[in-house]
């Protein structure tokens, strides 16, 4: 009957390490989708900005989309490609 628990553990132990393994290996490849979740969407660009139509798809992905988008619909500038 001892033997017995101490396999239980053991086998407790080795699934237990097997998550955490799993998890690490998640949280590595993970790191492109935390890069998705924390770009703004652009219906949310369109929604903060008093000029919608200048949000353009790109403008997510900028380093900080509220002042480029606050720039392109400022009065009297000039989009320059």
């Amino acid at each position: 009957p001892a033997e017995n628990s101490i396999t239980k553990k053991k086998a407790d132990s080795d699934s237990e390490e097997e998550e955490n393994d799993n998890e690490q290996k998640e949280k590595g490849v993970s790191n492109k989708k935390k890069k998705l979740q924390r770009r703004m969407k652009i219906a949310e660009l369109k929604q903060i900005s008093s000029r919608p139509d200048v949000v353009e798809v790109w403008d997510a992905t900028s380093a900080d989309p509220k002042l480029l988008v606050f720039l392109k619909s400022y009065r009297n500038t000039v989009p320059v490609p």
